[in-house]
């Protein structure tokens, strides 16, 4: 019985209600000049690896460069696009737009800022589910909107 309600925990998470990829796509081309300030000034601030509102983890102990008013120019960029955070990973920059935890998994649905064209590549996000219970098939999928972003689906 445990196990049942732990993988019905799992596949809530993972089929949860995420924003649409129209709503997200229209998000970021409506806001495109501000994603790309914030994405722009994180690609400066290398020895940063992640920012949110309650946090910052940066590389060995470089916090004395980056000062109160940077931080505060990241958090209000966050703040008037709708994110959670923005951070390295894959070799791109995530910006967390949507994430649903439970117990026992997490769901995250954001845009994705890449050099390269990361894979899989799908047509839709939208009702993806990787809530199989097989716990090995939970690769990310990116969705491709416009030059180097895209959107960034994961459940694990």
């Amino acid at each position: 019985m445990t196990a049942a309600i732990l993988l019905a925990l799992s596949i809530s998470a993972c089929s949860g209600s995420h924003p649409s990829d129209r709503a997200m796509e229209d998000q970021l081309l409506s806001r495109e000049a501000d994603f790309a300030e914030l994405v722009k000034a994180f690609g400066k601030d290398s020895y940063v690896n992640s920012i949110g509102f309650d946090y910052v983890f940066m590389e060995g102990d470089e916090k004395a460069g980056l000062s109160v008013a940077r931080l505060a120019e990241y958090r209000s960029l966050l703040k008037k696009l709708g994110l959670s955070r923005i951070g390295r990973g894959g070799g791109g920059i995530q910006l967390s737009a949507s994430t649903k935890d439970l117990l026992v998994a997490r769901s995250h649905k954001d845009f994705y800022y890449a050099e390269f064209e990361p894979s899989p590549l799908v047509d839709s996000i939208d009702g993806v589910s990787r809530a199989t219970g097989d716990r090995r098939d939970q690769a990310p999928v990116f969705k491709k909107v416009k030059g180097n972003w895209y959107l960034y689906y994961e459940c694990y």
